[in-house]
């Protein structure tokens, strides 16, 4: 919602797909933070900032690159 709200052809993508105004995320809107564990049982909080097409959340993409590559491992 985020990169959609910053498209010139927003309007139209949104009546395509049935989302009003209030659907759409300005990047001032959102805030992300990322948790990663650390030793001695403490917790590492990191607060992400947003680019052109939104957050970019390091563990969860390098989680997905993992399940892809066994996907595609699988399937060959």
């Amino acid at each position: 919602m985020i990169r959609l709200s910053g498209r010139e052809d927003r309007e139209e993508i949104c009546r395509q797909f049935g989302y009003k105004a209030a659907d759409l995320l300005g990047s001032d809107q959102v805030k992300v933070y990322q948790l990663t564990a650390e030793a001695g049982a403490k917790t590492k909080v990191e607060e992400l900032s947003c680019g052109e097409n939104g957050f970019v959340v390091p563990t969860f993409n390098d989680a997905l690159d993992r399940i892809m590559d066994e996907a595609y491992a699988i399937q060959e």
